[in-house]
Order: C-alpha cells, then structure tokens, then sequence
C-alpha cells in the first residue's frame, strides 16, 4: 500500500511509494504509478535519482503550494484521505504488468523492476 503523511503547513511529506523502472529504447524510465509521475535518464540510477530528486520533490513542492489542489488531484488518482488523521493519504495501487506494458507501449517480455520508496 502507498501512504503519504503531507503536513501542508510545515511542508513535509513522509511516506512509502512502489516505483517501476524499465528499459524502453536506450532509455530507462522511472514510474510512480500511483502519483503518475516519470522520468527518464540514459541510465538506471539516474533514472531513479531524476524520479526522486527532482520529479517527485517538484511534485511535492506544487502540492505544498496549493493544498486544495494537490488533494483533489490525489483523489483523482485513487487516493483517500484518513477522516480521523487528515494528514494521511492512502492508495491500494495495482498495476498488472500486460496493462502497464500497455500503457507505456512496450514490447511483451520487457523486464519491470519494482520497488518501493521512503519519503522523508
């Protein structure tokens, strides 16, 4: 399960998130589904790095920006907001592999490496 503890005031995130990363070309990609956030780089780790230190941080950072928005757009993705604990966000993210190779238009056989993340 992903979860994000966003505290819009203080502008911190904590949390866990799955990340798919995956040749397509000459490039590796990095994916966050549940957030629907990519990035590409020429090599596995900088793929990785360029998802989180970059994409992911900027993805944040707009969320801090503008509360309302960022928690209309989570909810747009699948994610529930806890009615006791406003601050966490919850998502039961699922991505069969023949779907997601779809999505992204790879080849059958591409190999996906999944993994998960901690933020904060």
């Amino acid at each position: 399960m992903n979860s994000l503890n966003i505290d819009f005031k203080k502008k911190s995130a904590k949390g866990r998130l799955s990340i798919k990363l995956f040749k397509n070309d000459s490039f590796w990609i990095g994916y966050i589904p549940s957030l629907n956030i990519s990035s590409y780089a020429e090599t596995y780790e900088e793929a990785h790095e360029f998802l989180l230190s970059v994409y992911l941080k900027e993805y944040l950072q707009n969320a801090f920006n503008s509360p309302s928005q960022a928690i209309e757009e989570l909810k747009s993705l699948g994610w529930e907001r806890n009615s006791i604990f406003k601050k966490k966000f919850t998502v039961e993210s699922y991505v069969d592999k023949d779907g997601f190779l779809k999505e992204f238009d790879l080849p059958i056989g591409t190999e996906v490496t999944d993994s998960e993340i901690f933020v904060g």
